[in-house]
């Protein structure tokens, strides 16, 4: 291999990996923001907090005490959504891998 193709690859290589690495971060933080959501939710009807707030329903949408601005109850997900949540981030994770043991091959060494 010529020094042109294996900077060709090089390039290709660097480029999936940002790639990756910003679509498992896309995803890791759809998954912060349920697990948010989650405990959140159960904040308000948990009778042992200092300051347990019931939700509301606002308009017709269920509203989480007022310290819960970012969390809405579409973030909450059903077992299946969950799951393919799940399931996008451990392919997300492989492919981040697979990425990086390329780079590794073309003796681009760490990379976090």
């Amino acid at each position: 291999m010529n020094g042109d193709e294996k900077n060709a690859q090089i390039g290709e290589a660097v480029s999936e990996y940002q790639t990756a690495k910003i679509e498992v971060a896309h995803i890791e933080q759809k998954i912060d923001k349920v697990f948010l959501a989650y405990r959140e939710a159960g904040n308000t009807m948990d009778r042992q907090h200092r300051t347990p707030q019931e939700p509301i329903l606002v308009d017709g949408k269920i509203k989480f005490g007022w310290y819960t601005a970012n969390v809405t109850a579409a973030d909450i997900l059903n077992e299946a959504d969950l799951a393919t949540l799940i399931v996008e981030r451990d392919k997300a994770r492989q492919r981040l891998k697979m990425a990086k043991d390329i780079m590794n091959k073309l003796g681009i060494t760490g990379v976090s």
